[in-house]
């Protein structure tokens, strides 16, 4: 009579827990040791209950829930043997987010400006994952990748006369990323006058 255990684990190419990611899936691959087992039982829950419980024969390791809409899943896989023991993996938590962060320019505004513009004022969030990093980039090409604290706005950005594009880009820490840009001119230089 067997009086064992059987020992399962979360295997190779199975999403770490924790992860954030822009995916509409979740595979899972376990790793079992048993001789006499009976079946294995794959479990996807949200924070409203069960979204889906598969049972299937032994020697099936892999599972891929598809189909799935952004939210935070909850999910374990479960092996039986032919007397009865069971044994549980421990419960991975994965976030799946397909929406790009919001972002929008406060300042500058697309108009004529009198004065040097050194600011860069935004506003960012995302209701999923939340905003990893904000950076942005201007006509001349100069691209400032400093990553800022949600609510810092950049300081020392560069303009030149003339017209001025400058585009900020955020993303998410599920890798969705966006962008918005503002065109304005800037004129400093008097007129000359004869």
């Amino acid at each position: 009579l067997e009086n064992v255990y059987p020992l399962i684990s979360m295997g190779a190419n199975t999403l770490a827990n924790g992860t954030n990611i822009s995916v509409n899936n979740i595979y899972v691959k376990v790793s079992v040791t048993e001789a006499n087992e009976a079946n294995i039982t794959f479990t996807l829950y949200n924070t409203t209950g069960p979204v889906n419980i598969t049972t299937k024969d032994a020697g099936n390791r892999t599972f891929n829930w598809t189909g799935l809409i952004d939210g935070v899943y909850y999910y374990n896989v479960t092996v039986r043997d032919l007397v009865n023991f069971v044994n549980v993996t421990e419960t991975y938590v994965i976030r799946l987010d397909n929406v790009k962060p919001y972002i929008i320019i406060a300042y500058p505004a697309n108009i004529t400006y009198n004065v040097n513009v050194s600011g860069l004022n935004y506003s960012s969030y995302d209701v999923d994952s939340g905003v990893d990093r904000c950076w942005y980039s201007n006509n001349s090409g100069i691209i400032n990748s400093t990553s800022v604290n949600l609510g810092t706005n950049f300081t020392n950005v560069i303009s030149k006369e003339g017209s001025n594009t400058l585009t900020l880009y955020a993303n998410d820490s599920a890798g969705n990323e966006n962008s918005t840009s503002v065109t304005f001119f800037k004129d400093t230089v008097a007129p000359a006058v004869t």
